[in-house]
């Protein structure tokens, strides 16, 4: 069973998941060291406030994470709410964890009244297409050829 809860109820993982990010992702930024994942994880332990972080949980393990994140992009600032350090276990991947992260995090975006989420991927545009993410622009970011997407919440009452 896949439970999902806040990172700020977990803080102790914030040097596991900091691992799991350097090791994916780690040499993308001038700031991509284990202590700058850690700083930037610690930035998203919230539950009321922007940007927050998601965990999932699999037979009490966490398995991996997700986050709601504000201007993830410098480049385009105008782009205000995202998808973002979606990730799962390399154990756990492909039983539908990432899109239960997703779901959550949209979930997430609507209780704050959020209309228009983003996110950038390498790569993983099917897999989006599939949940509903419309592909919007291929920038080059930060020296990469990169795929924006959105995806739109229902408008709030």
């Amino acid at each position: 069973m896949l439970r999902i809860d806040y990172l700020v109820n977990h803080p102790s993982l914030v040097t596991l998941l900091a691992d799991w990010f350097y090791e994916e992702w780690g040499g993308r930024r001038p700031d991509d060291s284990l202590e700058g994942f850690k700083i930037r994880l610690q930035g998203r332990m919230n539950q009321n406030r922007l940007p927050l972080a998601l965990i999932a949980f699999f037979e009490g393990e966490p398995v991996g994470t997700a986050a709601l994140k504000i201007r993830e992009m410098e480049t385009h600032p105008h782009f205000e709410h995202w998808l973002g350090s979606v990730y799962v276990q390399e154990s756990h991947r492909k039983r539908g964890f990432g899109t239960k992260l997703i779901q959550a995090i949209i979930s997430e975006a609507a209780r704050f009244g959020i209309e228009e989420l983003y996110l950038y991927t390498r790569g993983s545009e099917i897999f989006y297409s599939k949940l509903g993410w419309k592909e919007i622009e291929k920038p080059f970011f930060r020296g990469r050829r990169v795929t924006i997407m959105k995806h739109l919440l229902p408008k709030a009452p």
